[in-house]
């Protein structure tokens, strides 16, 4: 799982990097406009990819943690605002503190 999110992720800052000018005025200028909330849908995705992932694991039998819509949409909206937000050199910190986060919080990791 972390490998494969981790491609993912950093497949979409390429993304993000290969067409930056576009990015950019959509970050700075979309207010208003119907690209406002573009980053929406792909939250909503993740959001659903780790209920998906959170009912499989536990169906697996490893014991799981109950994290609610609510803050599922929190640390999703989180992880991709931050991705849009910073720097390429920060995504990799960015990403191992949110598998962390996430490990502790579904009682995958105690330390």
């Amino acid at each position: 799982m972390h490998s494969h999110s981790k491609d993912a992720l950093f497949g979409l800052v390429d993304y993000v990097y290969d067409h930056f000018d576009s990015f950019r005025f959509v970050l700075c200028h979309a207010a208003g406009s119907p690209y406002e909330h573009w980053l929406e849908p792909v939250i909503a995705t993740e959001e659903e990819s780790t209920r998906i992932f959170i009912e499989t694991i536990r169906r697996s039998g490893f014991p799981v943690a109950e994290i609610g819509d609510q803050l599922i949409h929190i640390l999703c909206s989180v992880l991709f605002h931050g991705v849009m937000e910073t720097a390429i050199r920060h995504i990799t910190l960015l990403r191992e503190f949110s598998g962390a986060g996430w490990a502790r919080l579904l009682g995958l990791s105690k330390s």
